[in-house]
């Protein structure tokens, strides 16, 4: 799996990046063997990185019943639902995603109440869950990942299922140091955590039955001289390529990542995407892949802000 998808994107421990993928994409070549419909192919069709501008956003001012709980979201077009967690793990309903996006924040509301994950009240994930992906095994078996605190929850996709737990080596100069801000992405080979502005990447289990028992970090990279604008809050994706999302209080902000040496290297921040103008906090990260856009809002905060390319 690692090896197809480094032919479109060269490892970030190699001098530069992989050039565009325009070429392969029209070609049609398949980059993994997996099917990563839940991510409307983005990565398996090495699609272009998404790289979101902050000139222009939809906003949309919701009431009460808009309201979900979840810090983390993952907005799965295919499957028709939203995953979040704090405490449990759900899916919403989520019936907008049949059409496209059309300028309208509104789009994605949720459109009916949630249902529990059935492993979540196998696993215990507690109050300290904090992000959802949808992510591959080597094998191509699609998972879930919940993060909570140093825990990695796997679950079956789409069922829900519980499969088992890893945990993240901590402590030291090479691992996550405790700050559990806990975010989590996956870039279409690795696992990404975040930890106070540092972004450690994770080999995938083999297989389900290789899921359990601790994990090393790859790769990491630190981004330092960060703004006071750039407040970690929940929320991590990627735009593909070199371009990582962080979600923030105040809204969230763009990370490139340069090419490493060894095993380090270094994020730096660019863009800021504002969430409020009255200074409401933002709770809440995810990304749309199919119509490639940002979404900000969630939990606490009804209102939804999107920001698109």
């Amino acid at each position: 799996m690692k090896q197809d998808y480094w032919t479109y994107n060269k490892p970030l421990s190699m001098t530069g990046f992989g050039g565009g993928a325009t070429s392969l994409s029209n070609a049609g070549a398949a980059l993994f063997s997996y099917d990563d419909a839940a991510y409307n192919n983005f990565f398996s069709k090495g699609k272009a990185p998404i790289d979101i501008v902050n000139t222009s956003s939809d906003y949309y001012n919701g009431t009460s019943s808009d309201v979900d709980d979840g810090l983390g979201k993952f907005y799965d077009t295919n499957q028709q639902k939203i995953y979040t967690t704090y405490g449990t793990v759900r899916s919403y309903g989520w019936s907008y995603s049949s059409g496209t996006y059309a300028s309208n924040a509104n789009y994605y509301r949720f459109s009916s109440t949630h249902t529990d994950f059935s492993g979540w009240y196998t696993s215990s994930v507690g109050g300290g869950s904090r992000d959802i992906v949808v992510a591959y095994l080597q094998d191509d078996t699609p998972v879930f990942v919940v993060v909570d605190g140093y825990r990695l929850v796997f679950y079956n996709y789409p069922a829900g299922t519980y499969i088992n737990d890893l945990y993240l080596n901590s402590g030291g100069l090479n691992n996550p140091a405790g700050y559990h801000n806990s975010n989590l992405a996956f870039d279409g080979t690795y696992l990404i955590y975040h930890d106070n502005f540092k972004f450690y990447y994770y080999d995938m289990p083999a297989n389900t039955s290789s899921i359990g028992g601790y994990l090393s970090r790859t790769l990491k990279y630190s981004a330092y001289g960060v703004s006071s604008n750039t407040t970690p809050n929940y929320g991590l994706v990627s735009g593909g390529g070199n371009i990582l999302y962080l979600g923030t209080e105040q809204g969230a902000t763009k990370f490139t990542l340069s090419a490493a040496n060894g095993l380090n290297g270094s994020a730096t921040e660019s863009t800021l995407y504002a969430y409020n103008s009255s200074g409401a906090v933002n709770y809440s990260l995810g990304m749309d892949y199919k119509n490639r856009k940002l979404i900000l809002g969630g939990f606490g905060g009804r209102d939804l802000r999107v920001y698109g390319e």
